[in-house]
């Protein structure tokens, strides 16, 4: 996992192609909690590399934009391969998150 800084904006981007089994699941939901306690409060997921993801993963995203909600902050997804948009646009969730086209309109939104 890649994580840099644009201002007060973390950007993650996540280098696995696959999040389907509990130890990349896992590997993304606890960065983005040290990133969420250590204040980081405007996150950025760019999903360019992930092509496959799971319900598991979908519901940790929920997990973790309601957290991010709770502290006051903003998480917006971007680069999101058609597959895997595929899966919000069938379950409803494209309403539920912010998604950009692409990182730099992700970034002017924050």
């Amino acid at each position: 996992m890649e994580v840099t800084e644009n201002g007060d904006v973390t950007i993650v981007r996540p280098l696995s192609r696959t999040y389907t089994n509990p130890l990349t699941v896992g590997d993304l939901r606890r960065e983005m909690t040290h990133l969420i306690q250590a204040g980081r409060r405007n996150i950025l997921l760019n999903l360019a590399n992930v092509e496959f993801v799971s319900s598991m993963m979908i519901g940790q995203l929920i997990a973790i934009k309601n957290e991010i909600w709770e502290q006051g902050g903003k998480l917006i997804l971007s680069n999101i391969h058609p597959q895997v948009r595929e899966v919000f646009e069938i379950t409803k969730l494209v309403g539920v998150f912010d998604i950009s086209a692409d990182e730099a309109d992700a970034l002017a939104r924050f």
